[in-house]
């Protein structure tokens, strides 16, 4: 489950169900806590990966959902509207700001089970979720990738591993733009 905050000083978590996505938002109090279920999505096709963030930069928390079946979705609060980032089956999904915009930006990757290329790709948001750039990084695909700062320099960094087969390192996938004289 992942936790958010809808800015209300509400906490929600969103929760996959086969073949549906389910917000949860709650009202949390010092006694009983009730809890409200909105089934957002059912047609997502075995949705695995989710994230929240504010992706159209609204001040208010934003679902994406991948799928092994596909495709990237964002689903904007407060009513859930639908917007498909990317067709293809994303089973790992992580946001934060990789060109330095302020935008999130999302990473995404393929196990490396699936149909060939198993990519390992950063979507760049341009425009509020409106418009997605995609960046391959791979193409032998990675298990849970996870977005962080490694070098502490403000860009969102990548690293992954696949959980079984042939290739098996742990990769890291380091975010340069704001380090020019590092390019190789």
């Amino acid at each position: 489950m992942t936790m958010g905050d809808d800015y209300s000083r509400r906490p929600f978590r969103v929760r996959l169900v086969t073949g549906a996505v389910v917000v949860i938002l709650a009202q949390v109090s010092l006694g009983e806590v009730p809890f409200r279920r909105v089934a957002v999505d059912d047609s997502v096709k075995n949705p695995w990966a989710k994230i929240i963030a504010d992706i159209d930069k609204d001040g208010f928390p934003d679902i994406v959902i991948g799928g092994r079946g596909g495709p990237l979705v964002w689903y904007k609060y407060p009513d859930w509207t639908k917007a498909i980032i990317a067709d293809g089956g994303y089973r790992t999904v992580d946001g934060e700001a990789a060109d330095g915009d302020g935008s999130v930006d999302i990473a995404a990757s393929e196990m490396h089970q699936g149909e060939d290329p198993d990519e390992v790709a950063v979507f760049l948001n341009r425009g509020q979720g409106l418009k997605w750039d995609k960046q391959i990084l791979s193409t032998r695909g990675s298990h849970c990738i996870q977005a962080g700062d490694i070098g502490s320099d403000g860009d969102m960094d990548l690293m992954g591993a696949n959980w079984s087969g042939p290739f098996l390192p742990v990769e890291l996938w380091e975010n340069l733009s704001r380090n020019p004289e590092a390019k190789e």
